[in-house]
């Protein structure tokens, strides 16, 4: 059977038209938000997203700082539900000097909360993706 050159061009330039165009760009969507700790803005701290399910979604994080977070497009989330770990910390009120400088500096430890392993968070194609967290120690 012959196939003609412009028929098997054709065929092939349709066959690869959506494998060229899905993935083109990346499909991360920004997520920001705001952590309270006791009804107060979180000073300091980290956040973590990571798939709720065995999805191709992604994991992500990034800092919190004054109560609030922030993850850009490029290195935010894909479309999906999520568990959400937030590793608060805070000034203890002693003075330690820095190992590297020799300064003396405030010494911040990690605070845990009562929602540790509970908070989750769905993240949504098409909407501003903010999402507000409120723990308690």
């Amino acid at each position: 059977m012959h196939v003609s050159r412009l028929f098997l061009f054709r065929f092939v330039l349709l066959a690869l038209t959506p494998v060229l165009f899905c993935g083109c760009g990346d499909s991360r969507l920004p997520v920001s938000g705001t952590v309270t700790l006791n009804d107060k803005p979180l000073a300091l701290g980290t956040i973590t997203f990571v798939p709720a399910s065995d999805k191709k979604a992604n994991s992500a994080g990034g800092a919190i700082t004054e109560g609030k977070f922030s993850l850009p497009a490029g290195k935010g989330l894909l479309p999906g539900k999520y568990r959400v770990s937030i590793t608060p910390i805070q000034k203890t009120g002693r003075q330690i000097r820095d190992s590297i400088s020799g300064k003396m500096e405030d010494e911040r430890a990690h605070v845990n909360y009562r929602e540790a392993g509970k908070l989750k968070a769905t993240v949504e194609a098409g909407k501003e993706n903010k999402l507000d967290f409120a723990i308690t120690r």
